[in-house]
């Protein structure tokens, strides 16, 4: 494995004009305008607060300015609501962060958050292309063929949709996306111990406004320590005290950004006291599928969970009417008996062992780019163990279904069976998405998105495993 520390200069080797989003300022402005008259159209209307007519209000964002200004004044910002009766369910920093908003109208608000989102985005996509010309630098001198070309085109419709999803609706998932990659770049790419500790505070900021990367972080930090470990070779040993800055620059960001931060603006025992609320209220309740008052219904078919997608495929083909009385219209959902809860509950636990399986051979083959691919498996991962992964949430996959393919490309480059077999590992997700944005209305009660995903993940699992046996049967015959 190549030493990750002085990769700058690796990076620079071969990236060339990397960063660069748009091959001419014509795209980006006719890409700008697009957007802005998209947000002008669909995004400010949805932010729009008609009092007589709520169910208009359909955006995420305004719950956030929402429980910060209560957070502000004093009250519990886990009890209110926004006009739609929506809760905030995340940590109080964002809440924070974002109260400042809450003295614009609704609508600017969304426009306002709509435009950060856009430079997350921005600032993912710069992430993503300097990390992929890092890690597989040979792939970018190839000449691209017209299979590579329509598989482009698939993964950016299928993304793209989710992607747009989660503007329409306020989402938080593209800044903690861009949180994610850009700690993830610092910390693979950067040469200096100061890039290490702050790639770490990077991503406890992530993992601050949403859980999920809690296992890429752990992932990370981690699989450079195994790296080293089963090594023989001294130059890789300095990456033991990169993992311990980035070790020490997570847990430092975490007790800043959890503890610190909120407790200098609303008092030390009121954040205790807001972070035991979503402790009890939040995190206890989503843990498992139901339909919570708190945090809401998540049998939703806008819920596609490998979890729930089993879900909703057993009771859409199973479903019996509920025993009792004749008169009544209530159903009872064969998936809540005890075998459908087994059922879920195999689901989950054969997600997790595919994923620590995936992990294990990615890392074992010992070079920078399996430890990004493993970074990035670990963040996709996230969606197929947890019960609730709506929609926009699959944007997380969209590293993974890209490097990982490439990541097994290398073992077998001259047999075509092979590498299209890596290229439609890459073109199962977003096809997955366009099925269930195109069809919702169908596909989303069989959950074609969730399980689909988990037979990928499946399918992702055999080909590493076959890819690092064959590679080393091909080392001891020679």
């Amino acid at each position: 494995m190549q030493s990750l520390v002085g990769s700058n200069e690796l990076a620079d080797k071969h990236c060339g004009n990397a960063m660069a989003v748009f091959s001419s300022r014509y795209q980006a402005i006719i890409v700008l305008v697009a957007l802005a008259i998209w947000c002008w159209l669909d995004v400010w209307p949805r932010g729009r607060l008609d009092p007589d007519r709520p169910e208009l209000h359909r955006t995420d964002f305004t719950v956030y300015t929402k429980a910060g200004e209560a957070a502000l004044a004093g009250e519990n910002l886990y009890a209110v609501t926004n006009l739609r009766g929506w809760r905030y369910l995340y940590l109080p920093p964002f809440a924070l962060l974002v109260s400042p908003l809450a003295r614009l109208s609704e609508g600017w608000q969304c426009i306002l958050w709509f435009w950060i989102s856009i430079a997350c985005l921005y600032g993912a996509i710069r992430e993503f292309t300097f990390l992929d010309r890092w890690a597989f630098p040979r792939a970018w001198t190839e000449k691209v063929d017209r299979l590579a070309t329509w598989g482009g085109i698939v993964c950016m419709i299928g993304f793209s949709l989710s992607t747009l999803n989660c503007l329409q609706r306020g989402q938080v998932g593209l800044f903690q996306l861009y949180l994610t990659l850009l700690g993830g770049r610092m910390i693979l790419t950067g040469a200096t111990r100061w890039s290490a500790f702050a790639g770490g505070n990077i991503l406890a900021g992530g993992i601050i406004l949403k859980l999920s990367p809690v296992l890429p972080a752990s992932v990370l930090i981690g699989g450079m320590a195994f790296l080293t470990l089963r090594s023989h070779d001294k130059s890789i040993r300095p990456i033991v005290t990169r993992s311990i800055l980035v070790s020490t620059g997570l847990v430092v960001g975490l007790a800043v950004g959890i503890w610190l931060l909120p407790a200098s603006i609303v008092g030390w025992e009121r954040n205790q006291t807001y972070l035991e609320t979503w402790r009890r209220d939040v995190l206890a309740r989503t843990y498992e599928l139901s339909n919570d008052p708190f945090a809401g219904d998540s049998h939703s078919r806008k819920n596609q969970s490998p979890m729930n997608g089993v879900w909703l495929l057993g009771n859409t083909l199973l479903r019996v009417e509920k025993a009792g009385d004749p008169s009544s219209s209530e159903t009872e959902a064969p998936m809540d008996l005890p075998f459908g809860k087994m059922l879920q509950t195999g689901v989950r636990v054969t997600s997790i062992l595919a994923t620590s399986i995936v992990l294990l051979a990615v890392l074992w083959r010992g070079s920078p780019s399996s430890l990004l691919v493993a970074f990035a498996v670990a963040n996709a991962a996230t969606l197929l163990v947890v019960p609730i992964a709506r929609g926009h949430y699959f944007m997380a996959m969209w590293p993974a279904a890209v490097w990982a393919p490439r990541w097994l490309m290398q073992f077998n480059p001259m047999q075509a069976e092979f590498q299209l077999s890596c290229w439609w590992l890459t073109q199962i997700p977003p096809i997955l998405l366009i099925l269930h944005y195109a069809f919702e209305s169908t596909s989303g009660p069989l959950g074609v998105l969730g399980i689909g995903v988990w037979v990928w993940q499946l399918l992702l699992t055999f080909a590493v495993l076959i890819a690092i046996l064959r590679d080393r049967n091909i080392l001891v015959n020679r």
